[in-house]
């Protein structure tokens, strides 16, 4: 995980590309091309929230397997236990008397 990503919350790294694209709309805006280290900044800060929401994504999806998994539990044990197995017994076998 990045640096920026590790440090800062989604809605901080929300804040700051908010900033960064004011700034880079300002320079831009004046006629001229946004400073080099606005930009890595910028883009820096769009990777940072690329990985955030992936993370989320993945808890999410980590979470809605747990509900799956807890609402089946949930049911199973409604429903009483199982009733038990049939019992094995030896197969009958035939003989022949000659």
């Amino acid at each position: 995980m990045s640096t920026i990503a590790a440090t800062n919350s989604l809605f901080e790294i929300d804040v700051e590309l908010d900033s960064l694209l004011d700034e880079i709309e300002e320079q831009t805006a004046q006629g001229g091309e946004p400073a080099g280290e606005l930009v890595a900044r910028f883009q820096g800060f769009c990777s940072a929230h690329d990985e955030k929401v992936d993370r989320i994504g993945r808890f999410l999806r980590r979470m809605e397997a747990r509900e799956q998994f807890c609402r089946g539990e949930a049911a199973r044990l409604v429903t009483g236990p199982a009733p038990p197995p049939a019992k094995w017994s030896e197969p009958e076998t035939w003989s022949s008397t000659t």
